[in-house]
């Protein structure tokens, strides 16, 4: 991961693009851009910088979301991305591929939980591939934990020697490393059965009752994970 430098933006750029006064940092990489042509932000290597700085900083994640939005918003809108016709929208690259969309909370799904609070919701297609529903802006962790399990499944292997992508997130959802995240406030991943399964003594998260969020618009969540595919794989970041 790029070292960041930290630079403050002038009263007048903050309104123009309804950004929010703070700290904001940028790879070194790409300061000198921005000194040289401060007509243009980068708003794609300044919201890397933040989904970073959200994983590496615990306590600041709640305070950084606003920004982390915003700038989602800002690149989508730079990229043309329009609204889909329908609830779906496919993004993937040449090593990985996902469905964006609403996710039945009651239903057997994993979810991305942050000091108990979802960020995303996944739950399995027919093929055993991963639909995902979103509604916290993506920290680094979890887009390194949602592209690692969206990988193409190999003809002979499947996905890490699992049969499809679902069956390796579940797997991932046990792994040992989750409850130190949780303990940490960092994302983690946890399995949650259909609600007419469930224990009837488990307690229910706020989230699968009658007060469900409402998951982020997809074109904004597709930028921002385009944005960590893009220059995570520049910086030669390996996944988490």
């Amino acid at each position: 991961m790029s070292p960041n430098m930290q630079m403050r933006l002038k009263p007048e750029t903050l309104a123009r693009y309804n950004l929010p006064d703070i700290p904001w940092p940028l790879p070194i990489a790409a300061f000198a851009a921005a000194v040289s042509e401060p007509a243009e932000l980068l708003f794609a290597e300044m919201l890397f910088a933040l989904q970073n700085q959200s994983d590496d900083e615990p306590s600041a994640w709640k305070s950084l979301e606003p920004a982390m939005n915003r700038l989602a918003e800002l690149v989508s809108e730079d990229l043309n991305a329009s609204p889909p016709d329908d609830q779906l929208l496919a993004i993937g690259s040449e090593t990985w591929w996902l469905e964006l969309g609403p996710v039945d909370l009651t239903k057997k799904l994993i979810a991305i939980l942050r000091s108990d609070e979802i960020i995303a919701a996944v739950c399995p297609r027919e093929d055993g591939r991963l639909r995902i529903a979103v509604y916290r802006p993506l920290d680094s962790s979890s887009l390194s934990k949602l592209l690692a399990a969206s990988i193409h499944p190999d003809p002979e292997y499947g996905v890490c020697m699992r049969p499809n992508n679902w069956e390796y997130l579940v797997d991932a959802s046990f792994g040992m490393g989750n409850s130190l995240a949780s303990i940490e406030e960092r994302p983690c991943l946890q399995l949650f059965p259909d609600q007419n399964e469930a224990p009837s003594d488990e307690p229910t998260p706020e989230w699968r009752t009658d007060t469900r969020p409402l998951p982020r618009p997809l074109p904004v969540v597709a930028a921002e994970i385009g944005v960590y595919y893009t220059l995570s794989n520049e910086a030669g970041s390996e996944t988490k």
